[in-house]
């Protein structure tokens, strides 16, 4: 769950250093994190049973891009959970605030290898199951 605090908190710190940078008035920093979050792990779910799909030879979406969000949505409110539960977001940053000073190279490496290794996957992921279509 560490790694997973750090991504978030890197992506909180970013999203404060972008509506500094560009000077809107942004209320919602650490929604913005974790919606961001949450849009590259759907991704990896979505590449994942695309896969898992091709390997079957059956695809596992449904024909209706509906049910694919409502089957999908669960992973935001996950998410959602992981961080705002009982003001979790205020222990994490809390814990992570004075370390992550001295680990910021570090934690901004592994954001942006997860931010990625989610696009690659996905692209790659995507390649195959073109070569490899189910009939």
């Amino acid at each position: 769950m560490l790694i997973y605090e750090k991504i978030y908190y890197t992506l909180y710190r970013m999203v404060l250093k972008l509506a500094d940078m560009f000077s809107t008035i942004n209320d919602t920093p650490r929604f913005e994190a974790v919606l961001i979050l949450s849009f590259l792990t759907t991704v990896n779910f979505i590449t994942i049973i695309g896969l898992i799909g091709t390997f079957i030879g059956e695809s596992l979406f449904s024909n209706k891009k509906i049910y694919v969000m409502l089957a999908l949505s669960p992973i935001f409110g996950f998410n959602f959970l992981l961080i705002f539960y009982k003001n979790r977001y205020k222990k994490i940053e809390v814990n992570l605030s004075p370390t992550w000073k001295n680990e910021k190279s570090k934690n901004i490496l592994i954001t942006i290898l997860y931010i990625i290794f989610t696009i690659v996957f996905f692209c790659l992921s995507v390649e195959y199951i073109k070569n490899h279509a189910l009939k």
